[in-house]
């Protein structure tokens, strides 16, 4: 189990300039991002506190700004996320909680 930054999408179904803007930050095919829209799932998810997480906040910055200014339909949950990606007690959160639960982390990340 790892704690992770995920990012859903707002609607269940996708149109066309929504998958070309998921298929920037997201590794998932046009079908697996249909499929996740449709079931509820994250598209990308960002690890906090463990991997390459420092690495990976200039990253998180981008997409959560992306996510304020609209051009990414998509929700920040941070959860518990297991092996199987299943999310367990996820919290969702607004972009601006998002950057200072972030910023948190960071403060107490002695690598970052």
């Amino acid at each position: 189990m790892f704690l992770s930054f995920c990012f859903i999408p707002l609607n269940t179904t996708l149109g066309v300039q929504e998958i070309a803007a998921l298929r920037k930050i997201s590794p998932l095919s046009i079908v697996e991002l249909r499929l996740h829209a449709a079931q509820g799932r994250s598209v990308l998810e960002m690890p906090a506190l463990w991997g390459d997480w420092p690495h990976n906040v200039p990253q998180l910055k981008l997409i959560l700004d992306a996510i304020e200014d609209g051009q990414l339909p998509l929700r920040v949950v941070l959860a518990e996320v297991y092996e199987d990606e299943a999310l367990s007690d996820s919290i969702d959160l607004t972009v601006d909680e998002a950057r200072a639960q972030m910023e948190d982390y960071l403060r107490q990340d002695p690598h970052a």
